[in-house]
């Protein structure tokens, strides 16, 4: 039986490490002399088919659109090198999000001269069927249950091209999709930290006209404007991101939501100021 919602998390991190991580000015400074090139896809869809028209979202397009344009303002702000990729309604169909994939996968592999790092935002409705996760493209054949496995990208799909980039650096997947906790159970790999707007496979996730956003990436983008570097340092950490994130959707959904992580990696992953 399939599940499929989306829109209408807690992981504990040490602060102490957090706070010690973010102070060490090795660190931050050793990350703003390493040239680095930021590698952007953002994906939203708020229609799908004629076949799904009930499914409809209000924010998933925006969430896309506002992710992209807050981390480009970052790396505009420091003249950094950043590609973006930007997907929505009827260009984001299962071949099309697939191939934007191996599209960041092959700019990371043609960059041989900066540091590689990856933010990815999916945003859209989740399904589980089983134990197993997945995303639902525009073109996605939902009244059809024997072909949805074929319409839909699993889990699998997700972690095989997520892999192929990890190789050549390190991968912020975000995914704004009810039951989206379920990509854990693929998503464990070096380079690569997962975060999600579900902490487990049966929950929900919610959008609020209050900001006009998802919660999750409302929470991403509070996080990218200063809560994910509380101590100014100009750069902003893996488990800062986590950490911030975290909090921040629990207040907007008074604990009715809690994030998904598996955080694989510590780095500083982005410069905002020099």
């Amino acid at each position: 039986m399939a599940k499929i919602w989306r829109h209408q998390a807690s992981a504990v991190i040490s602060l102490v490490a957090l706070f010690w991580f973010l102070g060490s000015s090795a660190v931050t400074q050793e990350l703003k002399e390493q040239p680095t090139m930021l590698h952007v896809l953002a994906i939203g869809i708020n229609h799908f088919t004629d076949r799904s028209t009930e499914l409809s979202l209000k924010y998933a397009v925006k969430d896309a659109g506002d992710f992209a344009l807050a981390l480009q303002s970052t790396q505009k702000r420091i003249n950094a090198d950043f590609t973006i990729q930007y997907l929505t309604d009827d260009k984001a169909n299962r071949q099309s999000i697939l191939a934007a994939m191996g599209q960041v996968t092959e700019n990371m592999r043609e960059n041989k001269s900066k540091k590689n790092v990856a933010f990815i935002l999916l945003s859209s409705h989740g399904a589980v069927i089983g134990q197993n996760f997945y995303l639902i493209p525009y073109d996605f054949n939902f009244k059809d249950l024997d072909d949805f496995a074929k319409t839909a990208i699993s889990g699998e799909d997700l972690a095989y091209a997520i892999s192929s980039m990890s190789r050549y650096g390190k991968v912020v997947l975000l995914v704004d999709a009810c039951f989206s906790g379920a990509l854990r159970h693929v998503m464990a790999m070096d380079n690569v930290s997962l975060l999600t707007s579900s902490k487990d496979e049966d929950e929900l996730s919610r959008e609020d006209p209050t900001f006009n956003h998802g919660a999750f990436t409302e929470a991403f983008l509070e996080s990218l404007a200063g809560g994910a570097d509380p101590e100014g340092t100009g750069t902003i950490s893996m488990l800062g991101l986590a950490s911030s994130m975290s909090h921040k959707l629990r207040i907007l959904t008074q604990g009715k939501q809690q994030l998904g992580l598996s955080v694989n990696y510590d780095d500083d992953i982005l410069v905002t100021t020099h």
